[in-house]
């Protein structure tokens, strides 16, 4: 994978970095390999290796930040031309199937040095993590999961696919904890990749917390909603005229109380929806808004 970097001289150069991938589907000429965003997001071009020998160019399918999940694509042809004669999709099973207490591996290119595998168990399911700002349901594990693992596969002792590693906890303090999407997650995000090169979720576009008893105190005001603390360019927000510091009391004529009852409408609504915000300005001055929802993976 090679990454386009800018210096603070704003000079540009390449590196490279590593991860791993899961042969998803194969169809025709064409093997999807199942990754996460993070390994490939920001890259200028990205190559798959199958045995550790060749170097075979992909192409990026689509990718979905929130799930942190990605699809890129490589053709048979050019895998036989590289000496890979065969190719064969993984089986995903259903997390459902797996125990608390489960022997699990975690496969993968940990530090990019070839194919790694190492040994654990599964110690919780949906648990809620908080990653690069994306909030994550997982698999938490004691497999070791090291930096190159990202992407690889989490599978029983069957070899079925449970989970795509994606994350781990360390310090000096803590034994390593790592943590892999689950695959009834993956399944469906990979498969909308596949089919549409993104998944659709609606964005506003704005960083906000809620109005609390001591906010109110703090400015002596008397209003319950959302505070805009930043609004994101180019977002549906920005194009409706919101600005920071506008506190954000309605949508759709449901009133707002808390950044979750924020998240939670806009969430249940579609790409291209078009949505009547109130917000009040200054502290003081009450104003509305129409904003249609943008797709959050398309910035």
């Amino acid at each position: 994978m090679t990454v386009s970097t800018t210096n603070i001289w704003n000079q540009t150069y390449e590196s490279t970095g590593s991860g791993s991938g899961i042969i998803y589907k194969i169809d025709g000429d064409d093997v999807y390999v199942a990754t996460n965003n993070h390994v490939v997001d920001g890259a200028t071009s990205v190559s798959v290796s199958i045995t550790g020998e060749e170097q075979v160019f992909a192409t990026l399918v689509g990718k979905d930040a929130e799930n942190d999940l990605a699809v890129i694509k490589v053709s048979k042809e050019a895998l036989v031309s590289a000496g890979v004669s065969e190719v064969k999709a993984a089986q995903f099973v259903s997390t459902d199937q797996a125990e608390i207490g489960e022997t699990v591996l975690a496969i993968g290119n940990a530090l990019g040095e070839g194919k790694t595998v190492t040994m654990g168990i599964i110690s919780a399911k949906n648990k809620d993590i908080s990653v690069d700002g994306n909030n994550l349901t997982v698999l938490q594990t004691d497999a070791a999961i090291n930096p190159g693992n990202s992407g690889g596969a989490l599978v029983n002792l069957d070899g079925q696919v449970i989970g795509i590693n994606t994350a781990k906890t360390g310090s000096e303090s803590i034994e390593g904890m790592g943590y892999a999407i689950p695959s009834y997650v993956a399944v469906s995000v990979i498969d909308q990749l596949i089919e549409n090169g993104t998944v659709e979720k609606p964005y506003l576009g704005v960083v906000c917390f809620t109005i609390t008893d001591n906010f109110r105190k703090m400015y002596n005001i008397d209003i319950t909603g959302v505070f805009v603390q930043e609004v994101n360019s180019g977002s549906a927000a920005e194009k409706a005229g919101i600005r920071a510091t506008d506190i954000i009391t309605a949508v759709n004529g449901t009133t707002i109380t808390s950044q979750a009852d924020l998240q939670n409408i806009i969430s249940g609504l579609s790409v291209g929806d078009s949505i009547t915000i109130d917000f009040v300005r200054n502290g003081r001055e009450a104003m509305s808004t129409t904003a249609v929802l943008e797709n959050y993976n398309e910035f």
